[in-house]
């Protein structure tokens, strides 16, 4: 049996970045290099919604090449493989929409369901089952990752727990904070400029 993949957009864009030895068209996968190097501009220039919308494609892409038995094909890429090789494929596919070597925080949290609200205020979006008596809960917008612990006995004005997000457009980011609802939890004059130190 043989099943057709189409790789849809904003994907197929991101992908088409690592295009940098011929054309699919022509040499299949030979012309790509899946390198987290080829697609970092991409990515840098890039709306926060749209990478979010990258990863679901890539989840539900993972999802639908579920048959062993089963042989894949893309046009888009000239290349047809069984399930072994397309799991390989979207493994390097993953390293590009969502990035291993980083460190996630874990935030702490004496009310799960509030604090996710909170960062869905934010922007952030859960890609997992939402439980409301869960006392795990993980969060991203675009690239950025957290993750809330349940500990109820935190006493916020005693804690000097902390988490620093770097983000490429921070005075835009800034703006759209501006406009949620989430008085008393953003302060503009936490808002600064800090140089990349090396």
């Amino acid at each position: 049996m043989e099943q057709e993949i189409t790789i849809p957009e904003p994907l197929w864009s991101l992908l088409r970045c690592c295009e940098v030895h011929c054309v699919a068209a022509c040499c299949g996968l030979d012309a790509f290099d899946f390198s987290p190097k080829y697609v970092q501009n991409w990515i840098a220039e890039t709306e926060t919604q749209t990478l979010s919308q990258l990863r679901d494609q890539w989840w539900e892409l993972a999802r639908s090449i579920a048959d062993e038995t089963c042989t894949y094909c893309s046009d888009q890429l000239n290349f047809w493989g069984d399930y072994t090789a397309w799991k390989t494929l979207l493994n390097q596919w993953r390293t590009l929409v969502m990035p291993s070597d980083r460190a996630i925080p874990i935030l702490v949290s004496r009310d799960i369901a509030k604090s996710v609200d909170f960062y869905q205020k934010l922007g952030f979006e859960s890609h997992y089952p939402s439980n409301p008596n869960a006392d795990y809960a993980i969060l991203c917008r675009g690239t950025l990752e957290i993750h809330l612990s349940f500990f109820p006995d935190i006493v916020p004005a005693e804690s000097y727990l902390a988490c620093y997000l770097r983000v490429t457009h921070v005075d835009k980011l800034f703006q759209e904070l501006k406009t949620l609802d989430v008085t008393g939890h953003c302060n503009s004059r936490d808002l600064m400029r800090k140089p990349l130190m090396l």
